[in-house]
Formats: C-alpha cells, structure tokens, sequence
C-alpha cells in the first residue's frame, strides 16, 4: 500500500507480509514525494490504532536495512477489522506522518478431529492467534442430543464469551440452534439430530470484542 503526508512532501510504500491477523513482517520506504528518492530519516515508526476501538493499539519502530528500507516483525494486527496505521518519519528537522489503512483477511482455521471409542467426536478449531473452540454433539446418535461449544485462550484457559450462536444445516433442513450459556466461555444446546450429513456455523464473541466464525461437517449413522 501507498500513501503520503497531508503536505505531500513524503511518500511511503508500506508492504505487510502474509498480511493477514497474526504475525506479519513489515517493509517501509520511505521516498521524497516529488523526485522519489529516498528520505534519510533518522527514525521510522508504524504505530497501529484499530478504528472504532481506541482502547487497541501498538507502536512498532522498524530498523534500518542496507537496501534503505526499513523493516520490523510485530503481531500488531491481532484483531479482525479495519486498522488505521500512521508512518511517523523523525529526521533532525522535525517529523512527517503518513497514515495508511490495512484490512487484512483472515487465514481459514485448522481443525482437528479427535475419535475415541465411545466418546462424541471432538471438534477442535485453531484460530491464527492460538484462540481455540472446541464442539461436539452428545451423544451423537439418532434423537434429541446437545451441541457444546467451548472457547479457550492461547494458554489453554477457558475464554469468557460475550455471546456464541450456532446454526444448523441437516438433512431435513436448516435452524439456530439454541445456544444457552454453561460456563463463562462454554455454551451448549439441545437438538433433535438425524442421521446424515450436518453442518454447523459457529460464531462467538469473546469479551474483548474480538469475533471468530468457524464451521465444520460430520456425517451420523442411522
């Protein structure tokens, strides 16, 4: 991404690899607007802000390459949504801000399944930021049953959940289910299940704001 000063004295080419939540590099040149060449800063510093939540935000100072880029690693944009982020250039005259935007999408999450005789098949749901949600259907046989969803942070503790909605895709048709509350971060609901095919959307919302949405398939004998 490209962009520049109010005053149009400096111009910035901001490139963010893989570019998605999580953990990105971060590459800066930082040019004279009018003859392109490159501006012999003394300091350049990205700082992050995510619009509509002044609470977030980071600042990242990068290092200066031999190529005259200047670089840096963070996991600054941690959060899905759209993040305001001012290029701050300090030389001995002064500084120069260059703000930008970034919209990162988001990497899909793994899955796991773990099968044990005579356990529900568990779900698991790794998020990019460690962030798990782990579900299944108990008992998983034909009749009334119960959907379980269950949060956890990075560090395998339970995560409070602001609210977690599930709908349902079946043979017969497709629902909400609903989602009552367990625990702070566990959430289940009662369903009639047949056997077949389903699909289940999940989306939760933790306390701090942050969405997640996963879905997965499982297949129930008859």
């Amino acid at each position: 991404m490209i962009g520049h000063d109010f005053a149009t004295t400096t111009r910035v080419r901001l490139e963010v690899t893989p570019g998605t939540v999580g953990p990105n590099r971060f590459v800066a040149r930082v040019t004279d607007y009018d003859t392109g060449e490159p501006v012999p800063a003394d300091r350049v510093t990205l700082e992050f802000a995510l619009r509509g939540n002044p609470d977030v935000g980071s600042t990242l100072p990068l290092e200066h390459r031999p190529d005259g880029s200047w670089a840096g690693q963070s996991t600054a944009i941690a959060i899905v949504g759209d993040w305001d982020v001012t290029v701050l250039v300090q030389d001995a005259a002064g500084s120069t801000e260059v703000p930008l935007l970034i919209r990162p999408p988001v990497p899909p999450p793994r899955i796991d399944v773990s099968r044990q005789p005579g356990q529900p098949d568990l779900y698991t749901i790794t998020f990019p930021a460690g962030v798990q949600i782990q579900s299944y259907v108990d008992p998983g046989s034909t009749g009334i049953n119960q959907f379980h969803v269950t949060a956890f942070d990075a560090s395998g503790q339970e995560l409070p959940l602001a609210s977690a909605g599930v709908h349902a895709e079946g043979p017969s048709g497709s629902a909400p289910l609903d989602m009552k509350r367990f625990t702070a971060g566990h959430f289940i609901a009662n369903f009639d299940l047949v056997p077949g095919t389903w699909t289940f959307m999940i989306d939760v919302a933790t306390k701090d704001g942050s969405e997640l949405s996963a879905r997965f398939k499982q297949t129930f004998q008859g």
